[in-house]
């Protein structure tokens, strides 16, 4: 009997304290600790998992613009392995505000075992400042993927990314 009314006790303490909880917010967004911006709005090709960044040579990327404005952005990578690889790319292009704009969708490139692979992406609009390329996602011809996703490698270190996935 004394058990039943202990467990009841209970109950009526947790219903009358959810009611008496404070609302909080407004939220405040996290910001960087470092107070350093983005690697993805200040660099421009971006692995995004270590990965990634330890099988893939950047040999070289590049921009142009159209007549009409849009942006046609280039990488060069180079598999290091002597086996067949596939990574995730897509192209993300900036405003002047460094506000992602145009996200492409994740498509899959096959980088044959220490092949140059040239990766191209173009924008819609012709306002954009500026292009991010984004590689994750590393597999090798077993199907295993090998990632750590949402980081960034920078300066020797590894961080948070801040784009979705």
């Amino acid at each position: 009997m004394m058990v039943h009314i202990f467990r009841l006790a209970v109950v009526v303490v947790v219903i009358l304290a959810s009611g008496c909880a404070r609302e909080r917010g407004p939220y405040s967004p996290i910001e960087p600790a470092d107070g350093v911006r983005p690697h993805q709005t200040t660099h421009g090709v971006t692995m995004m998992d270590e990965d990634v960044r330890n099988a893939l040579l950047l040999r070289g990327h590049s921009a142009t613009r159209t007549p009409a404005g849009q942006i046609q952005a280039r990488v060069t990578v180079q598999n290091a392995f002597r086996e067949d690889l596939w990574a995730d790319v897509r192209f993300v292009f900036f405003n002047g505000q460094d506000e992602p704009t145009e996200v492409g969708q994740w498509r899959t490139v096959h980088l044959s075992p220490q092949d140059l692979v040239l990766v191209e992406g173009n924008s819609i609009g012709p306002s954009l400042e500026k292009y991010n390329v984004q590689f994750r996602n590393l597999a090798t011809a077993s199907g295993r993927p090998l990632t750590y996703p949402g980081r960034v490698y920078e300066h020797g270190r590894w961080k948070q990314g801040v784009l979705p996935r």
